[in-house]
């Protein structure tokens, strides 16, 4: 029975992160280099799907995290070893970000002096960032370039990803036809207190509402999987592929919503494929994670500091991906091999999401 159980959390383990989840982590975090970058350049807009790709690439963030962290749950359903998970896997990726920003990016970006810098209220506030509190500038810091020479907008997603998973183990303690509606009544629920403002509408909000859904049918696909057979057909994935050209070339109105329900289920197929060489991609880290951190930052740096870069994006896109393999070795992975247990600190010796 133990051997049993041990080939069978291996399984599940390699179904929900396995190297293609990697993969596309990684394909994310490429598509918001490459989405901001246009922006950050000055170059005419692109886009998949009918949306900017920078947006497109949260879709597919939201869509693996729903997918991927309830499957953490369904297999080791533990509220407090759920959470710590969950904190280990983003407050010290975030917080070294944070830190390096500040410390490091800052200086060498800041039109301050060193000691005016480092003396500033607004270099101590940003480190706020760490607790989920929005600081978009460091002073001197990337004046007059695009997005008013803010310095990492990317990190408002991280708080309403957290929030979004740690509404998932009350949902799933629900009875069985009761979790679908679950998720998507307690993912809205926690997003509200992230409106900024009285007026329902603030644009924070649309964004947010906006990846609900990906994440909830994410979570939903990843619940049902063991209980509907043949669930994950190739001709299923390639026929939502296809009606997403058609309904963002024909029916624009209406892509966002279908997408809703392709892009995870697309995220699932690919995400459980056992391809040859791509994926073993995770044996080597997932910088996934770290790539989406660093990227914004380090594009701002690329644009403020050498300006005729003949390809920035390619260059940022190299230095983003070693960033996310340095975060994954240095901070991410140390961080989720170790848990406090009792009174002692000891190896995990499960795989930790």
């Amino acid at each position: 029975m133990a051997i049993e159980a041990s080939i069978t959390e291996a399984s599940a383990t390699r179904t929900d992160h396995g190297g293609n989840f990697n993969l596309l982590r990684v394909a994310a975090g490429m598509a918001v280099v490459y989405g901001n970058g246009l922006i950050l350049t000055g170059a005419p807009a692109s886009a998949f799907w009918g949306a900017p790709f920078s947006r497109f690439a949260l879709d597919l963030l939201f869509a693996i995290s729903g997918f991927t962290v309830a499957g953490s749950w369904l297999r080791r359903p533990h509220l407090l070893a759920f959470v710590a998970g969950r904190l280990r896997r983003i407050m010290p990726g975030l917080a070294l970000c944070v830190l390096v920003s500040a410390a490091i990016i800052g200086p060498l970006a800041t039109h301050l002096p060193l000691r005016g810098y480092a003396l500033n209220g607004m270099t101590l506030d940003y480190l706020s960032n760490i607790a989920f509190v929005e600081k978009l500038w460091l002073p001197g810091v990337f004046q007059g370039q695009q997005w008013v020479g803010t310095v990492n907008p990317m990190l408002w997603t991280l708080l309403p990803g957290l929030l979004f998973c740690l509404a998932l183990p009350p949902i799933f303690l629900l009875p069985p036809r009761w979790r679908v509606w679950g998720i998507a009544a307690g993912a809205i629920a926690l997003s509200l207190p992230l409106v900024k403002g009285a007026h329902f509408y603030h644009p924070r909000h649309i964004d947010i509402l906006i990846e609900l859904p990906f994440f909830i049918v994410g979570a939903a696909l990843r619940h049902i999987q063991d209980r509907v057979k043949q669930l994950w057909r190739a001709d299923v994935a390639m026929l939502l592929f296809a009606a997403n050209w058609v309904s963002a070339t024909w029916l624009g109105e209406w892509n966002l919503i279908l997408e809703w329900v392709s892009l995870p289920y697309l995220v699932a197929c690919f995400g459980r494929m056992d391809l040859p060489l791509l994926g073993g991609l995770g044996r080597w880290g997932n910088p996934g994670y770290g790539l989406y951190l660093y990227a914004f930052p380090i594009q701002q740096s690329v644009v403020a500091l050498w300006p005729a870069c003949p390809h920035p994006i390619m260059l940022c896109g190299a230095l983003s991906l070693a960033a996310g393999y340095v975060s994954w070795h240095l901070v991410e992975r140390p961080a989720l091999d170790w848990t406090w247990h009792g009174s002692s600190l000891r190896r995990l010796s499960y795989p930790a999401p």
